[in-house]
């Protein structure tokens, strides 16, 4: 049997280191991330609303130097708030955050009732690139007032009725035979609109709002609604 000669097995050899670097290379580039930056439709004007004792789903999106989205280990993402009034559970790419405080959570026993206030937190992803470089964005996230459930509302002049509320940041929804009711939260102020109708109130606590109303022809009058 004849056998290569010297030069030949020494260019083979260099070949094979060289696909093999080659290979490995390509493997091992480390992606070029630029930046990152939340996903969530519960996003407004830059904040992100979620109610007391209400959850959100909020992901995040790679992107490089040209603003493509890349692909990332969801291991490399580290989540974390920077205020206990928001939980944070990482779930690799995406966090569900939760709201633990509201705007009567502000005040300690005893305190200033006029120093109330929506809590506010930064929602925090960080990725690590290695070699000590790192890569994160943070968001504001306003804790809003709950007023999801069962209310029994009481207004002048028109009788009393039960309101079935859904809330959805700040936004407040019910849906009647008579209607459909739209509302915002804004602080400790409550407005909710129907058929003309529009209730403006205060929270006085978790379980009670009271305020004034306007409607049709100018008719106008005061409503309260409680918890039940």
């Amino acid at each position: 049997m004849r056998w290569p000669s010297r030069r030949l097995l020494l260019a083979a050899v260099l070949a094979a280191i060289a696909s093999v670097s080659t290979f490995s290379g390509c493997a091992s580039e480390p992606p070029n991330v630029a930046s990152l930056e939340f996903a969530s439709q519960d996003i407004e004007n830059g904040m992100l609303p979620i109610r007391k004792d209400g959850s959100a789903l909020v992901g995040v999106v790679v992107r490089d130097g040209e603003g493509h989205s890349v692909e990332l280990d969801a291991s490399e993402f580290v989540w974390e708030s920077d205020d206990p009034a928001l939980d944070v559970k990482g779930l690799g790419n995406a966090a569900l955050i939760t709201g633990k405080a509201d705007w009567f959570d502000t005040v300690p026993d005893g305190g200033d009732p006029a120093t109330a206030h929506e809590p506010r937190a930064n929602l925090i992803v960080t990725y690590h690139q290695g070699q000590g470089d790192e890569v994160s964005a943070s968001i504001p996230v306003a804790i809003v007032l709950n007023a999801a459930g069962r209310w029994h509302a009481s207004v002048s002049g028109l009788g009393d009725q039960t309101l079935t509320l859904d809330q959805h940041g700040r936004h407040v929804s019910y849906t009647a035979t008579t209607g459909d009711l739209a509302g915002t939260i804004d602080g400790d102020q409550f407005t909710l609109s129907q058929q003309g109708f529009m209730l403006v109130g205060t929270f006085t606590s978790r379980e009670a709002i009271s305020g004034t109303y306007t409607g049709p022809g100018g008719v106008t009058g005061t409503w309260s609604a409680s918890r039940e």
